[in-house]
């Protein structure tokens, strides 16, 4: 988001893409300060929200992650999509948009 900037997330959005195969159901969102020390905002388990290709599904960021203020943004998918973990590509992402939520907050930099 920028040196300055931050965002406390209290919403998102993902669009799925086109492909037939891949349907992403465990993942999570997280958010970091710095980069490198990350913390669940919100995790799916099985979920089915994105289960048709081209649909759009949209989450709340329950507190406590929605009152945390985060310079990074990151989703990473916690079971293989095809449910095989030698199929390496059931580890690909499949979003096609992500859109998130919430109060940007902007800091001079000195």
């Amino acid at each position: 988001m920028g040196a300055n900037k931050t965002l406390r997330c209290d919403y998102y959005a993902a669009r799925r893409n086109g492909e037939l195969e891949g349907q992403p159901r465990c993942w999570e969102l997280g958010g970091s300060a710095d980069g490198v020390e990350w913390w669940c905002l919100r995790r799916h388990e099985n979920d089915g929200d994105l289960s048709t290709p081209g649909v759009w599904g949209a989450w709340p960021v329950p507190p406590p992650g929605s009152g945390r203020a985060c310079r990074y943004l990151r989703v990473r998918l916690t079971e293989n999509t095809h449910g095989t973990d030698g199929d390496v590509s059931g580890w690909r992402l499949r979003m096609s948009n992500l859109e998130f939520y919430g109060r940007l907050s902007t800091r001079r930099l000195l």
